[in-house]
């Protein structure tokens, strides 16, 4: 699927839990970065393009 053809944000339940912790960068099951992530990665190439996730707690 091309990026434009992408919505320009998606909603992915979550469960959170008490072990649950939030990193920078995941690679799985899709590419997603941080607002701090996605920053610097706008430093170093000014031509990326990101899209929104919105995490929501299911509980």
């Amino acid at each position: 699927m091309k990026f434009e053809e992408l919505p320009l944000f998606s909603i992915l339940p979550v469960d959170y839990g008490r072990s649950c912790e939030y990193v920078d960068w995941l690679g799985k099951p899709m590419r997603m970065a941080s607002d701090r992530m996605k920053s610097l990665m706008e430093k170093y190439n000014r031509h990326i393009r990101f899209k929104r996730v919105e995490l929501i707690d299911t509980k």
